[in-house]
């Protein structure tokens, strides 16, 4: 039988070979960061205002981006009542959302989900976007948050309402990168979470 003799060189090979398999992944996944839309709701300066704001996530738009759909879902405690909701940037549906108190998934909490119009303008230009105001009936809630769409269960479809909560803001790029190729991104998350709250709306 001949024997197969492994020279001190390809002992050396393996793990530099797995060196460099190990440098493309860290450069590919740092290339594959998760890129979209980020929400935030945030107490105003008035003190009585809330605003939901958004801006690119790990994501620089060209010139040629506009957005196609959205809808933004609040979540409070069963207590708050929001009111007084007004379009800023883009024509959301302020006067018809789709409020859920206590639905079986959730019921401590009430949602509003509150939708854009076909055709609205939103500035798409990389930085922090202002898209709508609201104010609540009942003072300070003592919950607030975005619906986080992995997470909620109220967002596990089909739900009890019988509707689709979520956030979206669908984003197309037409010139992504500068490729000249369209591509489409839509939210991931939210941030500054503690940004609502009447005692810390840094």
């Amino acid at each position: 039988m001949k024997k197969v003799y492994q020279t001190t060189e390809s002992y050396l090979a393996r793990p530099l070979a797995w060196l460099l398999v190990l440098c493309c992944c860290c450069i590919g996944g740092n290339a594959l960061q998760a890129q979209g839309i980020e929400y935030k709701v945030q107490l105003m300066a008035d003190s009585v205002t809330w605003g939901v704001y958004y801006q690119p996530d790990n994501y620089i738009p060209s010139t040629s981006t506009y957005v196609s759909s959205g809808q933004i879902t609040v979540k409070v405690d069963l207590a708050t009542t929001l009111s007084d909701l007004t379009s800023i940037n883009g024509t959301w549906r302020t006067t018809a959302p789709d409020v859920v108190p206590g639905p079986t998934e959730a019921p401590t909490f009430k949602y509003y989900s509150i939708g854009l119009d076909d055709g609205s303008t939103i500035p798409v230009d990389g930085s922090e976007v202002l898209l709508m105001t609201f104010k609540s009936a009942t003072g300070c809630p003592d919950t607030m948050a975005l619906i986080d769409n992995y997470t909620d269960p109220f967002n596990v479809l089909p739900n009890s309402a019988g509707n689709n909560p979520g956030n979206t803001l669908t984003v197309v790029d037409n010139n992504y990168g500068g490729s000249g190729f369209a591509f489409q991104l839509d939210w991931v998350d939210n941030y500054a979470l503690a940004a609502w709250d009447c005692d810390d709306c840094d």
